[in-house]
């Protein structure tokens, strides 16, 4: 099944289509899912065959009949080579999003998606963000990691940090940690009391302790916490102090401290090794 696809393939969201005897009037509706990390993975389509008349057709998601309001995406379907390539990505982003930023930073992420092969808008009046596909002999996993980037800044994430995870060696994690479905509150019982104040915990300096110890970028927004990084070490340490936070009020100030006091340790360790060698291969050449 398509939707079965799109649900392994696009990091946070699934689809389910209509009518699925004609894809070309079919409709895919978006909506947000799990988290996971960001990917650019191959399509794959082994799990169902799909043919049509036309050698590709165009699905496009439908606004009647739905929320207006819903993430839309088109994909294009090859009749012989078993495979689909996303062709565009809209992207509505709430009222709490700060627009004036938004639209500060839109030229840095315009530029960026251009050295790509990727064009975007941004419509100010209805609240949304686009991604589409320049070329059709470009790489097709690059509107993938579009995508993210329009996630990520419909979180309030500076473009500065969105734009990362088009380079591949980036990752990212959305973190869930209210009463939202599969959000850490929900998961644990947590109350909303309790929730308010063991989130204070995760506001301020400690933010700039984990990005010290991690290099990953790091916001708050609401419900949720976005972390950006190159090391999916860095990351996995984000979300264990931040869960463990959450859902059984340890506190991550000290546990941040600590940690990257020892971490500070063992590069001091690493580097006294390093120095100390350098020293026996000049003694060496000598």
């Amino acid at each position: 099944m398509i939707s079965n696809v799109l649900s392994k393939c696009l990091p946070h969201h699934y689809c389910s289509y209509k009518n699925p005897s004609s894809l070309s009037s079919s409709a895919l509706e978006l909506y947000p899912l799990k988290h996971t990390f960001s990917s650019s993975s191959p399509l794959d389509l082994n799990s169902s065959r799909v043919s049509h008349p036309d050698k590709t057709n165009s699905c496009k998601s439908a606004m009647e009949n739905s929320n207006p309001k819903a993430d839309q995406i088109e994909v294009e379907v090859s009749e012989f080579e078993n495979d689909f390539d996303v062709v565009s990505y809209t992207k509505f982003y709430d009222e709490f999003l700060n627009v004036d930023l938004l639209q500060e930073s839109w030229p840095k992420v315009e530029s960026s998606l251009e050295e790509y092969g990727v064009l975007c808008t941004l419509d100010m009046v209805e609240g949304k963000m686009k991604v589409s596909r320049a070329t059709r002999d470009q790489d097709p996993n690059i509107i993938l990691r579009a995508m993210d980037v329009l996630e990520l800044l419909s979180r309030s994430v500076p473009a500065e940090w969105a734009i990362r995870v088009l380079d591949c060696s980036f990752q990212y994690d959305i973190i869930k940690i209210g009463n939202q479905e599969e959000g850490i509150c929900n998961m644990y019982g947590i109350t909303k009391e309790q929730f308010l104040a063991r989130r204070k915990l995760l506001a301020g300096y400690v933010l700039k302790v984990l990005f010290e110890l991690t290099d990953c970028g790091i916001f708050l927004k609401g419900n949720t916490i976005a972390v950006i990084g190159g090391s999916l070490q860095g990351i996995n340490i984000v979300r264990r102090i931040v869960e463990d936070c959450i859902a059984h009020d340890v506190p991550p100030l000290p546990r941040a401290r600590l940690m990257k006091k020892k971490s500070q340790k063992k590069k001091d360790e690493m580097n006294k090794v390093a120095s100390e060698l350098m020293i026996n291969l000049e003694g060496m050449r000598i």
